[in-house]
C-alpha cells in the first residue's frame, strides 16, 4: 500500500532510479547539486515506520512488508557530505567514479 514519504524520515529523497539501485551506489561518490555524498551502508528499517506520520497511529508494518516482499528490511542508503552544498528539487544525481 501507498505509504507517506515522511514515514521513513529520509533527509533526502530522490525520484528516476530504479527499484533498490541506491544498493549498488554503496562506497561511490554523488553529486547532487552542489553536494557531494560517499555512500556509506543501507539502512535497515525499524518498527518507527509503523507510524503513521500525520496520525500517530500504528497503522502498518513496513519491516514485515519489506521482508515478505523484498527478503530484506532495508530502505533507503546513509550518505556521508564530503562537500556541502545547495540541493534543488530536480538536481541530478551523478555517480562520480
Amino acid at each position: 500500500a501507498p505509504r507517506h514519504p515522511l514515514r521513513f524520515r529520509a533527509s533526502l529523497y530522490l525520484g528516476g532510479t530504479e527499484p533498490w539501485e541506491e544498493f549498488g551506489w554503496i562506497g561511490k561518490t554523488l553529486r547532487v547539486g552542489a553536494a557531494r555524498l560517499r555512500v556509506s551502508k543501507r539502512i535497515v528499517r525499524c518498527a518507527a515506520t509503523m507510524v503513521d506520520p500525520e496520525t500517530g497511529a500504528v497503522d502498518a508494518n513496513p519491516v514485515k512488508e519489506l521482508m515478505t516482499n523484498f527478503g530484506h528490511t532495508d530502505c533507503g542508503v546513509y550518505a556521508e557530505v564530503l562537500e556541502a552544498g545547495e540541493i534543488r528539487p530536480g538536481d541530478a544525481i551523478k555517480i562520480m567514479e
